[in-house]
């Protein structure tokens, strides 16, 4: 599977047939706009999708998606979004563990004011039965970009979900984990 800005392309593993050629907005009937992220998650078995939305606010939106099944073909859960209201979310990563799915951005919320934003969203992941929970830190200068969630293949449910980030700003090549 692959996305660009968008739309999105299912393949099949073996021959390499396309299954599924579709734009992002006609497909899960949002009006997105940029930043797809696409991760496979072991431990479901499913693919989860997130891409970034404008909101009515002027700000943005994460439509988060899954499929029902394994497979992009057979259907989706009910679309869940999250919306920051005027705020911008940039650089949106998703990753995941056996508790729950973890979703990050830089949050900009004034034109001097920069946050690291990171939302987790528990399993099961349905509308009915999901708590979201939103976490604002300060970002710029003393963390350059939001953390990037690890992607915890195999986790067994209470492993801690581990994030990779750049070590401030301007400081060299050095890389934070944040456990």
């Amino acid at each position: 599977m692959e996305a660009t800005n968008t739309a999105i392309r299912v393949y099949d593993k073996s021959t390499g047939n396309i299954l599924l050629s579709e734009e992002i907005g006609a497909l899960f009937g949002i009006p997105a706009f940029t930043d797809p992220y696409i991760v496979y998650d072991d431990i479901a078995q499913r693919f989860a999708f997130i891409v970034l939305t404008f909101n009515s606010s002027g700000g943005d939106a994460v439509p988060w998606l899954s499929p029902r099944i394994p497979n992009f073909l057979d259907g989706f859960l009910p679309t869940q979004i999250v919306d920051f209201g005027s705020n911008v979310l940039d650089f949106d990563k998703i990753g995941f563990n056996a508790d729950a799915y973890v979703i990050t951005g830089n949050l900009f919320t004034h034109p001097t004011r920069r946050y690291r934003s990171s939302l987790s969203i528990s399993r099961p992941c349905s509308v009915e039965t999901s708590s979201i929970t939103c976490i604002k830190r300060p970002g710029y200068p003393d963390h350059f970009r939001a953390e990037v969630p690890a992607q915890m293949h195999g986790a067994a449910p209470g492993s801690p979900m581990y994030l990779v980030e750049e070590a401030g700003y301007g400081n060299g090549h050095a890389a934070r984990i944040v456990r």
